[in-house]
């Protein structure tokens, strides 16, 4: 559903629990959807280039989430959870291209999480 101009995700998608991966990338997405955290089985979550300005804390009790991409949106350093970087089953956070400080101690901390070889992980 990339690229569709969507504005909202429906609250239904929380009970699509055999979803694993999801790419609503390049949409007009504004906050992020609180229903997918409730999908336990999502493991990659692509909502780059939306307008995307917080992440909510309920992300970090996604169990399975690897990958959470995030690029160029609209989020602050103070709307990322201090606790994302303790996620142990993150492979790889991209917030590139957002206005933060991309050296700031939390998103150093993002940077270090170790991907499995051949990925990289991006902050």
């Amino acid at each position: 559903a990339s690229g569709n101009k969507i504005r909202v995700v429906p609250s239904e998608y929380g009970r699509m629990n055999d979803l694993e991966t999801l790419s609503l990338e390049s949409n007009e997405i504004e906050d992020f959807p609180a229903a997918l955290c409730k999908i336990k089985g999502l493991s990659w979550i692509d909502l780059g280039r939306n307008q995307i300005q917080h992440i909510p804390q309920d992300v970090t009790r996604m169990r399975g989430l690897t990958h959470l991409l995030l690029r160029e949106n609209n989020i602050k350093l103070a709307e990322v959870p201090s606790t994302l970087p303790d996620l142990e089953t993150l492979q790889q956070v991209d917030l590139q291209g957002n206005p933060m400080d991309m050296y700031s101690p939390l998103i150093q901390k993002l940077s270090k999480i170790k991907p499995p070889k051949g990925l990289r992980a991006q902050a």
